[in-house]
């Protein structure tokens, strides 16, 4: 060996370490292009932070439905619109859309809840469907109740208002009064064709066949309503409700003691009645066409006294299809009307007498 050749030296176990180095390089490199390289655009610029990244985090928020998978096709569309700035219209759109799905689902509500109170027995001034086994006015019923209508007109107002329908006074005789079941108490009522001229008509009509006699104060709202008017008969009561009157225009506001049609929408008015009973009147009913026909000139104490225990209980389909056999059975307490009668000028007012039945 000369003086210019090294000695060889030998390194134990340097083949694995060299391939451990390799392979640690090999991981950092691919750890680097995966993560730290940067997304380019289709027209050439390198955005500021990875798209990928920010749609992969947008994925993972709760409650968002499927507004995330929309704004990652926004972003590959290449618009040139930064991600932040998608991302926060994303989620303004998102919150808009859930807003709006909610507001859908509220508004649906309230069309089914409007819809159920068309034929809903708690709306105390309306009157409410019959439950007689659904059976429909035919064609001929139709014009039966058109003629009907058209002859309460002429009846109401002749001659362009020359002879218009006279007023009227009746006796209505109630019984079974909170605090004195067996008197009969008499009330006083008048017409007032100046009003509401098809309502006062067709009234005389109703009373002249004695429909409301036996008729039972079926609903009570304390400080706002009596109402009554179903006959108690359903025979009766099916006749009489095919023949349906067109509105008055509401002349006279619905003060204490007035007597009001009960209606089921516009030009609705058939049989039933209420009277309003708030010292301060229902001005509110005006606006919704419930045009007052009457008054009570007499007796509005006993008004007052009707039985109001069983309040809104009593089911109208029931009495309509059963009449007074259902109410006598399910609400014996219930105040009712003897008989309403035209009262003759000869003949004194009763201030209460015994006697009668249900």
């Amino acid at each position: 060996m000369t003086r210019f050749q090294r000695k060889k030296t030998s390194f134990p176990h340097s083949a694995p370490m060299r391939l451990l180095q390799i392979s640690l390089g090999a991981c950092l490199l691919i750890w680097f292009l995966v993560w730290w390289t940067p997304s380019w655009s289709d027209d050439g610029e390198a955005p500021t932070k990875s798209a990928s990244l920010l749609e992969a985090n947008s994925l993972l928020r709760p409650g968002q439905g499927q507004a995330p998978l929309k704004s990652m096709g926004e972003n590959e569309s290449g618009d040139g619109e930064d991600t932040d700035d998608n991302a926060e219209e994303d989620d303004d759109q998102e919150g808009a859309d859930s807003d709006a799905m909610l507001k859908a689902a509220e508004e649906e509500d309230e069309d089914d809840e409007e819809d159920e109170s068309e034929t809903d027995d708690s709306e105390p001034m309306y009157e409410a469907e019959a439950g007689d086994g659904g059976e429909e006015n035919d064609d001929e019923e139709n014009e039966e109740g058109e003629e009907a209508e058209e002859q309460r007109r002429l009846q109401a107002n002749e001659n362009n208002g020359e002879d218009q329908l006279d007023s009227k006074t009746f006796v209505m005789e109630l019984k079974g009064l909170t605090g004195d079941e067996e008197t009969i108490h008499e009330v006083v009522l008048e017409t007032r064709p100046a009003w509401a001229p098809i309502g006062a008509a067709h009234f005389h009509e109703l009373v002249e066949n004695g429909f409301y006699d036996q008729c039972r104060f079926f609903r009570v709202v304390p400080n706002f309503i009596v109402q009554f008017g179903i006959n108690g008969d359903p025979k009766v009561q099916k006749k009489w409700r095919k023949d349906v009157l067109k509105d008055d225009p509401v002349i006279q506001t619905n003060s204490r003691g007035t007597i009001t049609y009960a209606t089921a929408g516009a030009n609705t008015r058939t049989v039933q009645l209420f009277v309003n009973i708030n010292e301060n009147g229902n001005a509110f009913l005006d606006k919704q066409g419930f045009a007052p026909f009457a008054e009570i000139t007499k007796g509005l104490e006993y008004i007052d006294m009707i039985d109001a225990e069983y309040g809104e209980q009593p089911d109208q389909g029931q009495i309509q299809s059963r009449g007074n056999e259902y109410l006598n059975k399910k609400f014996p307490k219930l105040s009712y009307i003897m008989t309403i009668r035209e009262k003759d000028d000869d003949t004194p007012d009763g201030e209460g007498t015994e006697g009668g039945g249900r």
